[in-house]
């Protein structure tokens, strides 16, 4: 059974986003960071010109995000 490409990658990440989800209700302290959705769907043109690869001012904001949700700085 081959799959178109697009129809493939969706059902993918759904089913690894169905596997995290059950990962983190069954684990205290282990949290998703939706980067592949703000990819997909927040980020306004996040890709290079080949549309493979994310382009770096993306990386940095969605790296920034991170850091603000999950790093704490030591005093």
């Amino acid at each position: 059974d081959e799959k178109h490409v697009v129809v493939a990658n969706a059902h993918s990440k759904a089913v690894l986003r169905v596997v995290a989800d059950e990962f983190i209700a069954a684990n205290e302290n282990v949290h998703y960071f939706p980067s592949y959705e703000m990819v997909m769907h927040c980020l306004e043109n996040p890709w290079e010109a080949d549309q493979r690869h994310i382009r770096r001012n993306a990386v940095n904001r969605i790296m920034s995000l991170f850091e603000q949700m999950f790093v704490i700085e030591s005093a």
